[in-house]
């Protein structure tokens, strides 16, 4: 199962432009990674993996 990047998000309280400038591409673009994470190659997993890190937003377990 896919890691559910939209509620780690929401959780935050860090918006998602944010994510998605942290990560190189536009929310848009980062709304649809969200919906389909499981469709994610590999190079936007590392995208959004290293954002989520740079802006300390991380999945409680």
């Amino acid at each position: 199962m896919a890691k559910n990047y939209r509620k780690l998000i929401k959780d935050s309280g860090i918006k998602m432009y944010e994510v998605a400038h942290e990560a190189h591409t536009n929310a848009s673009n980062l709304s649809v990674w969200l919906r389909y994470p499981e469709d994610l190659n590999e190079s936007q997993k590392e995208r959004l993996e290293n954002a989520l890190q740079k802006l300390n937003i991380r999945s409680s377990n």
